[in-house]
């Protein structure tokens, strides 16, 4: 059942049944409209248990019926029973502090709480279904949120949904929380073989790497978000299901078809570069561009005036990556352009690694400010007892250069060590990028 979601009219709350529930309702004879009896006070629309699945009828018989009521024999059970949830989380909280990690599969937690999906069908529309719920999920408070890779029931069989689950783990690089269920039919790397293992390694490495970015965006909002919410003033995006924003400086555009070539995307305001290549996306805003993938990729944008760290080479672990895996900057400049010239190009972006320190990069076309952000600089810079984090930036890749300063087809890219450790002395660390 869902409410009436649309707040433009003063209406008030209407149920509806979702529609792929429909079909098992009692309808009336003559208009076919769902059938609506009155039991007491309330109205009460009842299942057409006849004409149900299996799989429909199976959920019913672990649910308590409607009408229950609880041993005050005043309120009607169905009115408690979606809080006892969070009301047991609560009390764990209480007892065992705020260090506790949760994960729960209610979702009427008020965003105290990790989201843990599960009975979820590997199939096509299911992978779809995840990341809308996922970004709604998100924007909706709980920002902690995991979906089971392949799905996690036992209908999976990985000869023949191989595609599906090297996109899906592609997908999932993107979420903030992923989980790998082997309790019924294994689909961790190790069930595939070379090639496709290959893939599914490589997008867990690519999300190791992309961490300190999802880290900085979970600071202050949802990682995974529908377009509607990313670009509120764009009303020709309020429908699209198929391209989400992550964070504010990335988007994705999966493709989500067995053996789909092609994605088309609908460009948002400003411009954007490929994420990991830097190749210009030739529309403007409003407009469809198209755009070649593989199934070993998913379409990742940068968004231009951003800049992006992540940390190349990632290790066995989160804990080892963050602590020995040199950064690397991606830089996406928002340029104006007159006459075929560049001028006025601009870029920024704020790396948060703990509430004591962060790091803001400032960019033009032709240098990078770097400055702190806190005054805690152990966890970066002292490695004999309390480091946790890489001081080092490596390499430095520069999205939108007119092309006489690229060095690669479609980007600049400087190799050449910054130690983020000199702003313990120095207000400022000036890099020249030209």
């Amino acid at each position: 059942i869902r409410y009436n979601e649309n707040s433009s009219f003063p209406l008030p709350a209407i149920c509806s049944i979702l529609p792929e529930f429909e079909l098992f309702m009692y309808h009336e004879p003559r208009t076919f409209g769902i059938y609506k009896g009155t039991v007491d006070d309330d109205q009460v629309m009842y299942p057409a248990y006849d004409i149900a699945t299996q799989q429909f009828k199976q959920a019913l018989r672990n649910t308590p019926k409607w009408n229950v009521t609880l041993l005050d024999q005043a309120n009607k059970f169905i009115h408690k029973h979606n809080t006892y949830g969070k009301e047991s989380f609560e009390v764990l909280y209480n007892l065992a502090g705020s260090n506790m990690f949760a994960m729960t599969t209610s979702q009427w937690m008020s965003g105290t709480a990790a989201i843990n999906r599960q009975n979820i069908n590997a199939t096509w529309s299911s992978l779809k279904r995840e990341l809308v719920t996922a970004a709604l999920g998100g924007i909706s408070g709980h920002w902690l949120w995991s979906s089971p890779i392949c799905g996690d029931n036992k209908d999976f069989h990985a000869e023949n949904q191989t595609s599906l689950c090297i996109k899906w783990y592609l997908a999932a690089t993107f979420l903030p929380l992923i989980t790998i269920d082997c309790t019924t039919v294994p689909r961790d790397p190790t069930a595939f073989n070379t090639t496709e293992r290959l893939h599914m390694i490589e997008a867990l490495n690519r999300r190791q790497s992309l961490l300190p970015y999802f880290n900085t965006v979970l600071q202050k909002g949802p990682l995974l978000r529908p377009m509607f919410y990313q670009f509120p003033d764009a009303h020709y995006l309020e429908n699209i299901t198929t391209q989400f924003g992550v964070g504010d400086s990335l988007m994705i555009v999966p493709n989500l078809q067995p053996f789909q070539s092609h994605v088309h995307v609908l460009m948002p305001p400003g411009s954007w570069f490929e994420f990991w290549g830097g190749a210009r996306v030739n529309s403007s805003e409003g407009k469809m561009a198209t755009m070649t993938t593989l199934e070993s990729e998913l379409l990742t944008l940068i968004r231009a005036g951003s800049i992006v760290m992540i940390q190349h080479d990632p290790q066995q672990t989160a804990e080892e990556t963050r602590l020995r895996s040199f950064h690397t900057l991606i830089i996406a400049l928002k340029c104006n352009i007159t006459n075929g010239t560049l001028h006025n190009c601009s870029a920024s972006g704020t790396i948060f690694m703990l509430p004591t320190i962060s790091f803001y990069f400032e960019a033009t076309q032709e240098k990078l400010y770097i400055t702190a952000q806190g005054d805690d600089f152990d966890p970066v810079c002292d490695w004999r007892n309390a480091a946790i984090w890489m001081n080092d930036i490596q390499h430095i890749k520069i999205y939108g250069l007119e092309e006489r300063y690229n060095n690669y087809d479609t980007f600049r890219l400087i190799t050449q060590w910054i130690d983020l450790c000199d702003l313990i002395n120095d207000d400022v660390i000036v890099f020249d990028l030209v």
